[in-house]
């Protein structure tokens, strides 16, 4: 089993616009690609909470963990401190799957996973300019690599 530990640094701009969907560039590596989403593109007059979603496209025999992950791995974090505009943020989970690595059995996702998030505004209804997030402590493990026996 290889544990790594990888850094996902995303951006993300929200413009006063229709109600259409904000997106950020995709991150991509060998393993994972990962966009930010957010349902509003932009921030309406006295709004304290936008919702969004950080979507995670995993390789091919590749997992992440989820909020508590079992005996193995680290469950997702996220810093939102380079943002503008936001005083809090919470990262809520999908219901996982279960799986096994060395008889252990932990919860997670494979494939492509949507985490909702709920950004919390610092002054409601202004501008969100910049939404920057590292994604940390991310564990992801490579079954095909070392399978269970």
């Amino acid at each position: 089993m290889r544990l790594r530990l990888l850094t996902l640094v995303a951006a993300m701009t929200a413009f006063a616009a229709p109600a259409t969907a904000a997106m950020s560039d995709v991150y991509e590596s060998d393993i994972v690609s990962a966009r930010l989403v957010a349902a509003p593109n932009g921030v309406a007059p006295g709004v304290g909470v936008i919702s969004a979603g950080l979507e995670v496209d995993l390789a091919p025999g590749w997992k992440t963990y989820w909020r508590s992950p079992g005996e193995v791995g680290l469950p997702p974090q996220l810093d939102w401190s380079a943002s503008d505009n936001v005083v809090d943020l919470a990262m809520l989970f999908p219901s996982p799957e279960r799986f096994r690595a060395f008889g252990i059995e932990n919860y997670g996702y494979e494939g492509r996973v949507l985490y909702p998030l709920e950004l919390t505004l610092a002054a409601p209804g202004a501008a969100m300019k910049r939404l920057g997030l590292v994604l940390r402590c991310i564990a992801v493990v490579s079954l095909t690599s070392a399978p269970d026996p």
